[in-house]
């Protein structure tokens, strides 16, 4: 229907950057289906801060307000977590101090998108690194943290990114 939100999404997102299994559902919970590897379009599209080859999908302007901490989760931004230190864990609804940032020795601009039963993606425009994850949704005790943590560790631990 006009105005709904997967036809918004489909408009202005979806099929700029050529994510075609993708929707959104039109209900109180608003979820979202994808593949991962739209998941992983939309990670890539994070990492260059909304440009998509030539077309700009959303403005600097709106990375930066998107990746700014929130007033009530210092680790979270607009639907993004964000890597810096002493945030809450995923999911918590105040602020939580915690030890350090949720990718210990990531960069301070690396994002995550967590999604429910493990589904994640990770953006760190500074590396020019995106990933993307998709667990089923009936994936007891899979958490997309300890996923995107795994990841990480073993970029790091494979030596391509250099000298840790």
């Amino acid at each position: 229907p006009p105005g709904s939100l997967n036809r918004v999404l489909t408009e202005n997102l979806y099929n700029k950057i050529g994510m075609r299994s993708t929707r959104a559902m039109d209900n109180g919970g608003s979820a979202i289906t994808s593949s991962c590897s739209d998941l992983l379009r939309l990670a890539l599209l994070w990492t260059r801060r909304g440009q998509w080859g030539s077309t700009t999908v959303f403005t600097q302007e709106y990375a930066r307000l998107a990746t700014t901490s929130a007033p009530s989760n210092a680790g979270y931004g607009l639907l993004l977590y964000l890597n810096s230190a002493g945030v809450g864990e995923p999911w918590s609804h105040a602020i939580q101090r915690g030890t350090g940032p949720l990718l210990p020795n990531a960069p301070a601009d690396t994002v995550l998108a967590l999604g429910i039963g493990g589904q994640y993606f990770l953006s760190i425009p500074s590396l020019d690194i995106a990933i993307s994850r998709l667990a089923t949704r009936n994936c007891v005790g899979c958490q997309g943290l300890d996923a995107a943590r795994a990841a990480w560790s073993s970029l790091l631990a494979s030596g391509v990114l250099g000298p840790n």
